[in-house]
């Protein structure tokens, strides 16, 4: 192949990839589809398989990409003298992409969220290498690669990377001007907590469920819930559930209208059961320090208990826009009560933090992706493990616990 073919080629590749990622970013990966991107390009169909076989081939391509990129991030990160500096330089990088967004001059990266809703091959191999990423973020952190303990090893990292992963959902609402101050808090609020001292949690009990003979709505958010949360959008497959609950496809399609329908109704329940959650720790007679806590704690229980989890943020991508847009928008709300009961914090002297909205971010998404970093352990949960969570949000990523 010649020079020339061979720059034509690899434009043309990074152009139907550029297409893709729009086509992701906007349609999640089940509105991915070969004649979408030919068209987003101005090209027929053919052409595009040219290069890729099919949607799936493009979709493992894109997030490649994806991975490719944060690797950079994280690799130039790393080479910083001091932990603080290398997770200022790491939101340096990403806040510099989301500027340059703005502009027109980058394209946001998809989430990685729906990787796992790919077939097992291509879903394995982009799993191992974001675990190698992982893995190397942690080190990055100061963790003992050696360390058997899973929350100390990997918890300060996995923390770390959701809030990147979950910057999409707010940074607009800052202008670019303002990322040096975002940068400056995110990093404050991960390495410092919002508290300089250990604060009691108590577990917020969810109102009990009364088990009936029949399957009910309720049924089939639960198991659809677990589903998405283990295998993406594609987990909310109708012969799967119907499947674990014994139940036949008409009786599926009797509760739930269409697939869109129950993930937007799983992320309502489950927004619902966190304001729940927000609300009972609201009328105790505590102060705002011990209610935050106390969410955290339980929000963190019902994650790394994973029998009825809340459905995690990563399966946004599998909404419409629209859809997408509602529950960002609700979250934003349950989002907001932290802000509000670290501001109430700060009124006592018991809380601090220099942006109550920023750590508000860190602690909303961390408590829901707990659930991943529950999938992490090969063998049981250690009794210490929601402590030192709590401690890692409440008192900083770095808190050691025990």
């Amino acid at each position: 192949m010649s020079k020339l073919k061979t720059t034509r080629w690899s434009k043309k590749r990074e152009a139907i990839l550029d297409a893709a990622t729009r086509v992701l970013n906007r349609s999640g990966l089940s509105g991915l589809r070969l004649a979408e991107v030919a068209k987003e390009i101005g090209l027929k169909r053919p052409s595009i398989v040219y290069y890729f076989a099919n949607a799936e081939e493009l979709a493992q391509a894109v997030y490649e990409g994806a991975l490719d990129q944060l690797e950079r991030h994280v690799s130039s990160a790393a080479q910083q003298s001091s932990i603080s500096a290398r997770i200022d330089k790491l939101f340096e990088l990403e806040l510099a992409h989301h500027a340059a967004e703005r502009n027109g001059g980058a394209i946001r990266r998809p989430q990685l969220g729906e990787v796992r809703s790919l077939s097992g091959e291509r879903r394995r191999a982009l799993g191992k290498r974001y675990f190698a990423l992982l893995e190397k973020v942690a080190v990055m952190l100061g963790a003992n690669a050696d360390d058997p303990i899973t929350i100390r090893r990997l918890g300060p990292a996995h923390i770390l990377m959701e809030t990147v992963f979950w910057l999409p959902a707010w940074i607009d609402e800052y202008e670019p001007w303002a990322f040096e101050r975002v940068r400056d808090n995110l990093v404050g609020t991960l390495l410092r907590g919002v508290s300089d001292r250990a604060v009691k949690a108590t577990i917020i009990g969810e109102p009990v469920r009364v088990e009936t003979d029949s399957i009910g709505q309720d049924d089939y958010l639960r198991a659809a819930t677990r589903l998405i949360c283990d295998m993406g959008s594609g987990g909310a497959a109708i012969d799967r559930i119907s499947a674990q609950l014994g139940v036949t496809k008409g009786s599926f399609y009797h509760h739930v209208a269409q697939k869109d329908e129950l993930i937007e109704a799983c992320f309502a329940q489950s927004q619902q059961r966190l304001s729940q959650i927000q609300q009972s720790a609201s009328e105790r007679d505590i102060g705002p320090d011990a209610r935050l806590a106390s969410v955290i704690a339980t929000v963190a229980a019902i994650q790394m208990e994973r029998r009825f989890p809340l459905l995690r943020t990563s399966a946004l991508p599998a909404l419409s826009a629209e859809a997408r847009a509602q529950i960002i928008t609700q979250s934003k709300r349950n989002f907001r009560w932290f802000a509000s009961e670290i501001s109430h914090g700060i009124a006592l002297g018991t809380l601090r933090t220099p942006d109550p909205h920023v750590a508000a971010q860190v602690i909303g998404v961390a408590i829901n992706a707990v659930y991943d970093l529950r999938r992490l352990y090969s063998g049981g949960q250690d009794d210490c493990d929601l402590e030192a969570f709590t401690r890692m949000l409440m008192q900083g990523i770095l808190t050691r616990y025990p």
